[in-house]
């Protein structure tokens, strides 16, 4: 993952299962903001917003179509 110029490794947990013609991978990663310098001045400080920040998304796999 780069963010603001700085890039780090990056594992997600996320599951699978189909829907119809489609698959659908759902899942989260925590990333720790201050490792990318996320938040400046008084958004630094971790008692006014947390380090970890938790993403969570849902991708959806299908086939193309084409258009004429």
């Amino acid at each position: 993952m780069t963010l603001k110029g700085k890039t780090h490794p990056v594992e997600a947990t996320a599951r699978f299962h189909p829907e119809g013609n489609r698959g659908v991978f759902e899942g989260s990663v925590t990333l720790k903001r201050a490792d990318y310098g996320v938040g400046e001045g008084m958004w630094a400080d971790f008692g006014t917003v947390a380090n970890d920040v938790q993403i969570k998304f849902r991708l959806v796999a299908g086939t193309a179509t084409r258009q004429k």
